[in-house]
C-alpha cells in the first residue's frame, strides 16, 4: 500500500502526456499527497475544445501526443468530477506563446540537428498558430481533508 507523505505534487510540460487518461489522477496522482496537499500542473493547451479537430494550419504539425492537448475547462472538469480535490485555480497563462517561444528557439538552436528524429519544431508549430488557439494551462487544487 502507497504511504502518502507529500504536501505537494507539480508537473511541468508533462502532465498532458500521462495525465488525460481519466482514471490517472483519481487511482495514481491523487495518491501522492496527503490530504490538505497541493497539486499544481501547466502544460500546453487549447483555447477551447477542437469541434472537427485540429485546424487546417496545425495539419502537418500535429502529432498523435497532442490530442492530448485541452482546454483549461477540460481540465477542471476532469479533477472536479473525482470529488478528490477543491480546484483553486485554472486558467489559460496570459501571453502564453510569448513564454513558449524562447524555450522553442532555444530548442531549434540547440536541437535542430535532431530535427529529422524528432519531427517536429516548436517555432514552425507556434507560427502556424493562426487562429490563437494554443495556450499553456495553469491548474491548481488542494486535496479535500478526509476524516476517519
Amino acid at each position: 500500500m502507497l504511504k502518502v507523505f507529500f504536501d505537494a505534487a507539480i508537473a511541468i510540460d508533462s502532465y498532458q502526456y500521462f495525465g488525460a487518461d481519466e482514471i490517472y489522477f483519481p487511482t495514481t496522482f491523487s495518491k501522492l499527497v496527503k490530504s490538505g496537499g497541493q497539486f499544481g500542473i501547466v502544460c500546453p493547451g487549447l483555447m477551447q475544445e477542437f469541434k472537427n479537430g485540429y485546424p487546417e494550419t496545425h495539419k502537418s504539425f500535429w502529432y498523435e501526443d497532442m490530442f492530448s492537448f485541452h482546454s483549461a475547462d477540460w481540465w477542471k472538469n476532469l479533477w472536479e468530477k473525482t470529488g478528490i480535490v477543491n480546484i483553486s485555480s485554472c486558467y489559460n497563462i496570459p501571453d502564453a506563446k510569448e513564454i513558449w517561444y524562447p524555450f522553442a528557439h532555444w530548442a531549434r538552436e540547440h536541437f535542430s540537428s535532431q530535427k529529422e528524429e524528432i519531427g517536429f519544431d516548436d517555432v514552425e508549430f507556434l507560427d502556424a498558430d493562426a487562429q490563437n488557439q494554443i495556450t499553456l494551462i495553469a491548474m491548481t487544487a488542494v486535496k479535500k481533508i478526509v476524516r476517519k
